[in-house]
Formats: C-alpha cells, structure tokens, sequence
C-alpha cells in the first residue's frame, strides 16, 4: 500500500484521527454514503492511495470542489470537519472506487490495515452493506441499519489495543444512536472465517493489527440505492463526529446532504424507459 499525498503534513495528518471507510460491497452504499461526507462537508483531497490489489480505475472530477482525476482510492480530510468543542479527533474519510482483484481481497485487507496502524489511525468506521435478501421475518421493518464489531484476539498487544465489541469507542457511539447491533443469527449459515468479501476480511484484519474498528452496515439490495446512501450517511457522521451539513446550527434540524454531480446519471435519467 502506497500513498500520494497532497499535503507537506503527509501520513501524520492521520495520527489519533478517526477512518471512515467504504468498502465495495452490495450495491456500493458504503461508496455512496462516501460520496454525500465528502461532497457535503466539502472535504478536499489529501491523498490518491494505490496497491498492486487494487483493480486500475481513473474518472473525471468526482466533487465540483476538488480537481484532477478521480482513482482508485482516494484519501480526503479536513481537520476543521471535526466536531467543534469534541474530543474525538479529526475525522478522514476514504473513498474506495474499485475493489480488489479476485483471490485478492484477504492480502489486500492485511496491507490496508497495516497502513492504518502505521499511520496511527486511532479507530475505523467501515461502511458497508449486507444483502437486504438475507433478512429474517424480524429485520424486515423497524431500522435497517446495523452495527458490527470483532471481538479482540486473545492476549497480545492487539488484544489490548483493539479492546472488544462492548468496550470499542464507535460501537458504543452506534449504540448511543439508537442502531440495532447485527443479530448473531447472520453467521449462523456461514462462519465468520469462511466469509470471503468485504467488509469481513478488511475488519478481521484491523482486529488483527490492534486497530478498533466498527463496521456500520445497511441491508441493500442491488438497483437504486440512494435512499440507503442517505441513510448509512447520517448515521456514518453521528458516529464519527462529523458536523450534519447545512450549517443551520440547529442541533434538530435535519441535514442537508449535497449528491455529487457524478451522480446525475447514475441510475439513467427520470424518462427512461423500462
């Protein structure tokens, strides 16, 4: 795992800071939800980060607020889109546009968790999705979004710096915002080790490198998923300390989340025809 960076700081900019991070998974939320932090919140680009893993992608100006090309994975912060007051740090969210090769996904994980904990991240906040198809009768209504977190390796320096999923920072903040924890019954058919996509190897591989990490997920479906984007987004910025956009200061008013104009035609245009 390499970084580009845009700023003198460099890979100090993420130590002690929270990582927001999409994984590519059912019907990209986890990116799209990335796509409303950035843009709204105006981060701007800190670094292009690449890996041999990493399937080529480039495109054109992803925000109308940062230049250049869009790649494969992408870095973007501001120290100032902290919560004003809060002690939890600056917030870096990570924008992840094509997954990694197939075979590849465990490798790929292990160096991106290494990177983290090199950089001295202090916790990360995966964004992910689960298959809406693999709901019980019970998770069909009420909250569709869920929360996840490994449980610490036994003994070990890892043990005592990832913690648990009782004790993790950001569990207990998802916790705290009212968002139901992902129901065991979801390994009951597949074992956690046996799972082989994202976001279950990148999380088993930050508990593996002391990194405390949660993983915030939403059950989706692949088609139009815009409306759990807009989901998965708010409850990625309460979480990790991120201001709610629209600069209101009303701490009841709802936030005002600005889509990319990448996304004008994303799933076609309102006169297509079916």
């Amino acid at each position: 795992m390499q970084a580009n960076w845009e700023r003198p700081v460099g890979a100090q900019a993420l130590q002690g800071a929270t990582l927001v991070l999409p994984v590519v998974s059912v019907g990209n939320t986890g990116q799209l939800a990335a796509d409303l932090l950035i843009n709204s919140l105006r981060l701007p680009r800190a670094a292009h980060l690449s890996d041999a893993a990493l399937l080529p992608a480039v495109g054109g100006q992803p925000y109308a607020h940062v230049h250049g090309l869009a790649t494969a994975l992408e870095l973007y912060q501001d120290e100032a889109a902290s919560s004003s007051g809060s002690t939890r740090g600056t917030v870096a969210v990570a924008q992840q546009r094509a997954p990694a090769a197939p075979g590849t996904q465990a490798a790929f994980a292990q160096r991106l968790a290494a990177f983290v904990q090199h950089a001295g991240v202090k916790q990360v906040l995966v964004l992910g999705s689960i298959e809406a198809g693999l709901r019980r009768d019970a998770q069909l209504v009420g909250p569709q979004l869920r929360y996840w977190a490994p449980d610490a390796p036994s003994g070990g320096p890892a043990a005592a710096a990832c913690g648990n999923s009782a004790g993790n920072e950001l569990s207990d903040r998802c916790a705290g915002a009212g968002v139901p924890p992902l129901e065991p019954s979801f390994f009951e058919d597949r074992p956690l080790e046996e799972r082989a996509l994202q976001p279950w190897p990148l999380l088993l591989a930050l508990r593996d490198a002391g990194v405390p990490c949660t993983a915030l997920l939403c059950f989706s479906a692949e088609g139009d998923n815009l409306g759990d984007a807009f989901q998965l987004a708010g409850g990625a910025a309460d979480v990790a300390g991120l201001p709610a956009p629209g600069g209101s200061g009303e701490a009841a008013a709802p936030p005002q989340w600005v889509p990319p104009h990448t996304w004008q035609h994303v799933y076609g245009t309102s006169t297509a025809v079916y």
